[in-house]
Parts: structure tokens; C-alpha cells; sequence
């Protein structure tokens, strides 16, 4: 779905918001540019973040997630996603089932979460703290949330190359529950 269009104007905010709840590909694309530096610079910083991470298995090739090249492995997005989850700001967008805002031009953006699981009306024994969906023809239908449980703990769930929109949501809600059913007091 498209959020925005040529001619809007919006503030940084605004854009790094709609990149991550959405999951939009021109907001984040934008946002990139709007640092100054090239994409090629901007993706030589992804890769400088990886290593200092210690990802040896992940590398970057474009600023958006679309390219074939672009590889990384379920524990390494895991460690990645705990980094960001870190982050008040990255917390808050993953967080986020909607976001609202006006564009400078005056027009009112309404932008949805892309992470499903935020809408859950299932009565699971976990909270849903957030995510980050994706999607390519070689990686599938991919989620990376973060879940926390009764007694506090929190886990973060993978899931790649799923084969459908939903079942990329059904897997991590299968997973969370047996890591928390499998494992209550040995952690």
C-alpha cells in the first residue's frame, strides 16, 4: 500500500514512523536520502553496524530489504532485532498498530501496522510487544516480533521463508508459546 506520495511533504519523524509500522518501502527510501548520504554510504553503514554487531553471516546490499543479495540467517536477524528493540524509538514504531500525522501540505496520513499480531484478538499467554514484517520471492513472507510473558520474560521469534502472509504470524505465535510453555522457571 502506498502512504505517500510525490509532493508530500513530511518531517523525519514522520517518515521513519511510517517506514516501520508500515513497513513502506518509499517512506524508508526517503528516509535514507534524507540523512545525505548516497545509498551506496548509507548501506556501507548498515554493513559497518552488522560487523560491530558481530553478524558475520549478514550483509547488505541495498537500504530497503528488496534486493536478492541482500542475506542475513534467523539468529543474526534475532540479534539484529534485539539491538533495535533496544531502542525506545524503534520499540515505539514496531509497537505502534497505527500512526497518524499530517503532511505539511495539509493532508492526513492514517498508517497501519503491518504486524498483525498487534491485532490478535486471540487470548494468548504472552504479550505482543511488536515486529517487523518482510517480504522477497527468495526469503518469503518473514516476521521478527518480540514477546514478553506473565513472569516478565521476553523472547524474540524468527520466522523466514514462510509460505503466506498469515502463516508467517501463525509459526511465530506457535513458537513463542512453546519456548514459554517449554521452558517456565529454567530461565
Amino acid at each position: 500500500k502506498l502512504n505517500l506520495f510525490l509532493g508530500d511533504r513530511v518531517k523525519v519523524r514522520d517518515l521513519f514512523f511510517t517506514s516501520l509500522v508500515a513497513s513502506d518501502n518509499g517512506a524508508t527510501l526517503a528516509l535514507v536520502h534524507s540523512t545525505g548520504l548516497s545509498e551506496n554510504d548509507f548501506v556501507a553503514k548498515m554493513n559497518d553496524e552488522a560487523r560491530r554487531l558481530g553478524l558475520d553471516n549478514t550483509g547488505f546490499a541495498d537500504p530497503i530489504g528488496l534486493s536478492e543479495k541482500n542475506v542475513s540467517t534467523a539468529r543474526e536477524v534475532a540479534k539484529m532485532a534485539r539491538a533495535a528493540f533496544d531502542r525506545p524509538e524503534i520499540r515505539q514504531a514496531a509497537s505502534s498498530r497505527e500512526y497518524r500525522f499530517t503532511t505539511e501540505n495539509g493532508t492526513e496520513k492514517k498508517i497501519e501496522s503491518t504486524d498483525y499480531l498487534l491485532f490478535d484478538p486471540a487470548d494468548n499467554p504472552f504479550e505482543v510487544l511488536g515486529g517487523k514484517t518482510g517480504f522477497t520471492d527468495r526469503a518469503g513472507y518473514c516476521f521478527v516480533g518480540r514477546f514478553r510473558n506473565d513472569d516478565g520474560r521476553e523472547v524474540i521469534s524468527v520466522v523466514l521463508n514462510s509460505q503466506g502472509k498469515n502463516e508467517r504470524f501463525k509459526k511465530s505465535k506457535t513458537l513463542v508459546d512453546w519456548v514459554f510453555s517449554s521452558y517456565a522457571g529454567k530461565y
